[in-house]
Parts: C-alpha cells; structure tokens; sequence
C-alpha cells in the first residue's frame, strides 16, 4: 500500500462528521443506513494466489462439470479467479470512498518453519495478509476519528487455538482502545462512541471443530456474531430475479416485525441488520465459464438493480448495512449517503 493512496481522499471520507451538524451523533447505528462492501478483502487475489485451505480447493477440485468437460485444473482456475475478486479497491479506498462495513473472511496457511499458520484474508483463493488489512483500517481510523467502521469476521478457515489466538491479540494490538467493548449497547447514541473515542466493532465468529481452547469471551472487544446483535442472512440467490424475491420478503417482514405488525424470534430493534445485495453463483457455472461472464460486470450489474430496488421499493423500510459487489463502479455510496441525509432531516 503506497502512501500516496494512504493520503488521497475526498468527499466521502468523513461522511459520519460531516453529518453532526444533522444531528447523526443522537442516532444509533441502527438507525442509519451503513454501506459495506462483501468479500472485502479481495483485491490481491490473481490467477497466480494459492487455493485457500479449507474454502477454494476442495470446492474447485471436486466438481464433476470439470471433468465432463475436460477442463483442466489451469483453466478452471483460470475461471473461478474471476469469480473471486469481489471488490477491486483495496481497503484503505473502501474507506475513503465511503464504505463503513467490511465483511472479512479469513484462512490460516501452513508455513515453514513456523509453529503457528500465517493468516490470510481469502475467498476460494489466498489474498492479503490479515495484518496488512488491519493496518490500512487503522491508519484510516487513526485520522478520522469520527468514522465507525465495523470489521465483520464471517468465515474462519483452517484455523486452530493458535491461530484465533494470534488474531485476536493481533486486533488488540492494532487497534487498543479504539475498539467498541461488548458492554456497549447497540440501540446506544453515535455520540456515545465519540465520547469513548470507540470507532472499530469487531464480530467474530468463530464456530469451529477446531478451536477447543479459544474463549471469544475473553476478548471483551470481540462481539459474538449471532442474532442478539447481528442478523446477516444468507439469501444464496443465482440469479437477480430471486435474490428480489428473496431479499424483499425478508425485509418486508422485518419491516413489519419492527412495526409490531408481525412477530418473529429476533429482536430487529436492538440488532445490527445486514441486507446482502449479492448473488451467489453456482460453482459448476464458474468453472466452466458462464459464458464468459465474472464477478466484476454481474457484481455491477447486480448492485445497481439493488440500488433501484432500494430507491424504488424499499425506500421506507429503514435498511441499516447493505452489501453488494464492485460498488466503485456504481452510485451505491452516493445514494446511501443521500438516504441518510434525508433521514436525519425528518
């Protein structure tokens, strides 16, 4: 990372200030709508990066389509690289630019000579050391003191005790007392973390037949990722036509629970709400080209049917995090932003 990008920023880099003199810092997080980036921590991926442990090469070397085919391993590497750089600005852009979420998974890689695994960022493939992604949010964070950004650790792979260990003292480390402790109530003010100098929530989710030693508990600054204080759901949609059934059930009922209308187990006032603007395509199409599409112009594609289903239907339903792919090449921050603006008027 130069430090010319480090340095470069615009108008979107202090949105959170900007917006005190509309009165944010007496808003929640819940009550303002946050955008975030998914598989954020994929910039680095090339068709020359490693499979990761436990997510891409059992996933990619396993489909029969490959084989039917006659597609070598090459090329259906080839294929599934471009399938996995979700997001094509590093994470120091992210922030500039605007995004406040960023959804993080993370792999731990054998190395030699080494007793505990090096850990990677990745999404079937190996990315950016989970060091230097934290360090360019604490340089981020460090002069913009006002903007909360929420690391969210989704998936843990081929990591042990050692492994989350080293991790969770690592954020310790990078971050210090910047970090929200878990004894902050969510539905608490924006102004309640600035008073606190708090600006980094970490959810950590480390569910894991591998982990016997490892207490999430001991960390006071890392949030357990369930639904008392995060709903992310998992729409697994192909194609936009059901990812706009799926995601518009969703939020219609929660809407409707928020209202008292409906009912439901999760208490969607008190928790931090993720709409996941993303399809998941089927692997067995990755491989074998679909038509020689990638993530780069399906994500575009798909983000801005999301931002129109946002601005056209979902307007009134008081989204909180939304996600999406290759927002840079869409107006996604923009509008959220104006959403904001509006809401802090009314």
């Amino acid at each position: 990372m130069g430090g010319k990008e480090e340095h470069v920023c615009n108008s979107t880099c202090n949105w959170m200030k900007d917006f005190i003199p509309r009165g944010i810092g007496q808003k929640s997080l819940l009550e303002i709508m946050i955008p975030g980036s998914h598989d954020s921590a994929t910039k680095e991926i090339t068709s020359s990066s490693l499979y990761a442990a436990g997510d891409g090469e059992e996933a990619f070397t396993s489909v029969p389509s490959i084989l039917k085919n006659g597609i070598t391993k090459a090329v259906s590497k080839r294929y599934a690289v471009k399938w996995a750089v979700n997001q094509k600005k590093s994470i120091t852009k992210q922030l500039q630019h605007g995004i406040r979420y960023l959804d993080l998974r993370v792999c731990g890689e054998k190395e030699k000579k080494k007793d505990i695994k090096q850990i990677y960022t990745c999404h079937f493939f190996v990315g950016s050391k989970i060091e230097d992604v934290l360090n360019q949010v604490n340089s981020f964070t460090k002069t913009h003191k006002k903007e909360i950004i929420i690391l969210d650790f989704q998936h843990f792979y081929s990591m042990g005790d050692a492994e989350h260990e080293y991790l969770a003292n690592l954020i310790k480390n990078t971050f210090g007392n910047r970090l929200v402790p878990t004894s902050f109530v969510l539905t608490d003010k924006i102004q309640t973390l600035w008073d606190n100098n708090w600006s980094i929530i970490v959810f950590y989710n480390n569910k894991s037949k591998k982990t016997k030693n490892f207490k999430r508990k001991n960390y006071e600054f890392l949030w357990k990722r369930d639904s008392k204080y995060i709903v992310s759901k998992y729409l697994e949609a192909e194609k936009s036509k059901i990812l706009h059934s799926k995601l518009d059930a969703h939020l219609k009922h929660r809407f409707k629970v928020l209202k008292g209308e409906e009912e439901d187990e999760i208490a969607y006032d008190k928790v931090l709400h993720v709409s996941q603007g993303v399809i998941t395509p089927d692997v067995n199409r990755v491989m074998t080209g679909l038509k020689g599409r990638d993530i780069e112009s399906v994500g575009e594609k798909i983000t801005k049917y999301v931002i129109d289903w946002i601005l056209k239907e979902w307007i009134d339903l008081n989204l909180n995090v939304i996600i999406v792919d290759q927002y840079h090449k869409t107006k996604f921050i923009e509008e959220v932003l104006k959403i904001n603006q509006k809401r802090l008027q009314s």
